[in-house]
């Protein structure tokens, strides 16, 4: 099998300097890469699993027997051409369900294992799931609501046996079933329905097609280097499209490795075990891991060494000579000793973090996306970055500024080959938002003199004076959380009467930090009160905060730690 090398088209702004493009490999879908990889990468591990503790490889020439399996035991139960559903945590299981169906059998339908059972029963309904996949934490929420959907021909318990349907698809293919090798992918057609985190409002179930999802890790491969000696360690839920396509999808594409991480408490742990070079995750999770490692280098006294390793180590990078990795071996020791790249969306950072990840020798990038662009729009490269900034659009696609105001920020509207089919039975959310070819985003933003993107924050979220100036709560967010003893925080307006406004927060603790202080919840109050005014004194008088609240609870968010606003206030 032959596959053509050529670099994406290139829809770039003007840079004062210009960096090459990394060649890739053309694929037309899902199939074509995963034929590709296992015929080119054949012996290499494609997973590491857990199995009695340790982590067992996997390698690409299982992973498409398997995959034909799959496909031809749902071929002989009667289900192509079905919705199938997936649900449960990140597995080799998942995994193989997903490529199987997507590349052969009918539409994927990857669900959020955290949905309630009603949700999930919503879900199942409004996408005309025939077929649900899941494991044994669902199994519950599965069978309270499964004789409520008429329409459900079947569920499948992957954490039961299932490797005995594999077996008994294998047995299948041996005797002559051909459906995978035998069905034919159009590109353009609906293969994934997933819904939207719905941070704002109930979500939508997005169509998208194998193209939208190949030109994002074509396009993302070209602006960032990955290749077959990487392992991924997949962190984030992999029903995301943002994990599913840049920590699922993309390293089968490049031959590289994914270890399927067992949980937040077991990150460090397993970067160890499984030598993890990449690592994709959210703010939430590297902001903590900044918190913590400082937290601990102030307990024994290592954090003076620390500052000062950091003086030496920039002043010998403005000199060409870079020994971040010597200076800072104890620190990569923690994150296993290969740890090279970390990558983050679903929300702006703290670029302070980013620059610090930087600094210690691991490259660490920012990008931009929603689940209607499969997900990319945006990201850094490692040749080219701005800790602030959410980067330069992704070589498929061109982003432009609608209704732009004094402040250079306007609604971010994106075209492209990464832009969705539509909402699913829902033409009047479509044409909301898909307008002449241009997808309106709801995101607030500006471009800078190089091109680069800076996120102000959702459209729906702005606070609007009475005097017409605009106030970006996600802004004043960012500045709260830099304080060490705030969690999580929330901007958002309140209206009294004669439409008077009231910008107010609402702040989650960081309670361990505050107990580590010795500040009790008497000191507590006057602590929010002090960080909140020491910032008003930095802003116009328009945007600052008026009221505080302290919450006892952690915010209602998403499963990529968002905060869901209208469930919250």
């Amino acid at each position: 099998m032959e596959f053509q090398i050529k670099l994406p088209q290139i829809k770039l702004p003007t840079f004062k300097k210009t960096y090459p493009l990394n060649e890739v490999v053309h694929i037309n879908d899902l199939k074509e890469l995963l034929y590709r990889s296992a015929e080119t990468y054949k012996n290499n591990n494609a997973f590491l699993v857990k199995d009695g503790g340790v982590y067992r490889g996997i390698t690409y020439e299982r992973l498409l027997r398997d995959v034909k399996s799959c496909a031809a035991m749902l071929n002989s139960m009667g289900y192509m051409g079905k919705k199938i559903a997936v649900i449960g945590d990140n597995s080799y299981e998942w995994s193989v369900v997903y490529l199987a169906v997507v590349n052969c059998v009918g539409v994927i339908v990857p669900l959020d294992k955290n949905l309630p059972a009603d949700e999930i029963y919503n879900s199942i309904v409004a996408s005309g799931t025939e077929v649900i996949f899941h494991t044994d934490k669902v199994k519950s929420a599965i069978d309270s609501i499964k004789e409520k959907l008429p329409a459900l021909k079947k569920t499948i318990n992957m954490s039961d046996n299932f490797s005995g349907f594999l077996s008994d698809g294998n047995d299948l293919t041996n005797k002559g079933n051909t459906i995978y090798d035998d069905t034919l992918i159009n590109p353009y057609e609906m293969r994934v329905l997933l819904f939207t985190s719905g941070t704002s409002a109930d979500s939508k179930a997005v169509m998208l097609c194998h193209k939208n999802i190949t030109s994002n890790i074509m396009s993302m491969c070209s602006m960032i280097w990955f290749d077959s000696s990487d392992v991924f360690l997949s962190v984030l839920p992999v029903h995301h499209t943002y994990e599913a396509t840049c920590g699922f999808l993309t390293p089968l594409y490049q031959g590289a490795t994914i270890a399927i991480c067992e949980g937040l408490k077991q990150i460090v742990s397993n970067m160890k075990e499984s030598g993890a070079t990449i690592m994709i995750g959210v703010p939430l999770l590297y902001e903590s891991m900044y918190k913590k490692f400082w937290q601990q280098a102030s307990k024994t006294g290592a954090d003076k060494a620390m500052k000062m390793g950091l003086r030496i180590s920039g002043v010998l990078s403005k000199a060409g000579v870079d020994i971040k990795k010597r200076i800072f071996a104890q620190v990569h020791s923690i994150f296993g000793g290969k740890m090279r790249l970390m990558i983050t969306g679903a929300a702006p950072i703290n670029p302070v973090v980013s620059k610090w990840f930087r600094d210690i020798g691991v490259s660490f990038l920012q990008g931009y996306g929603l689940t209607e662009c499969a997900p990319l729009v945006a990201v850094n490269r490692d040749v080219n970055f701005r800790d602030s900034s959410a980067g330069i659009p992704l070589t498929i696609c061109e982003i432009r500024l609608d209704n732009v105001d004094a402040n250079g920020i306007g609604e971010i509207k994106v075209k492209g080959e990464n832009i969705m089919l539509g909402y699913y039975n829902n033409p009047a959310a479509t044409e909301a938002v898909i307008k002449d070819g241009w997808l309106y985003t709801g995101d607030l933003g500006r471009f800078d003199d190089d091109g680069f993107l800076y996120i102000s924050g959702r459209k729906k979220n702005v606070i609007v004076t009475k005097n017409g100036k605009n106030i970006y709560p996600e802004e004043l967010e960012t500045l709260l959380l830099k304080n060490r003893f705030i969690a999580d925080a929330m901007v958002y307006g309140v209206k009294g009467k004669n439409d008077d406004l009231t910008v107010t927060v609402q702040i989650y603790p960081n309670f361990e930090s505050l107990n580590e202080a010795n500040i009790d919840r008497t000191q507590m109050m006057g602590l929010f009160t002090s960080a909140v005014k020491e910032i008003n004194e930095k802003l116009p008088t328009y945007k600052r905060i008026s009221k505080t609240i302290v919450r006892e609870t952690e915010f209602i968010k998403t499963s990529t730690a968002k905060i869901k606003r209208h469930l919250n206030k």
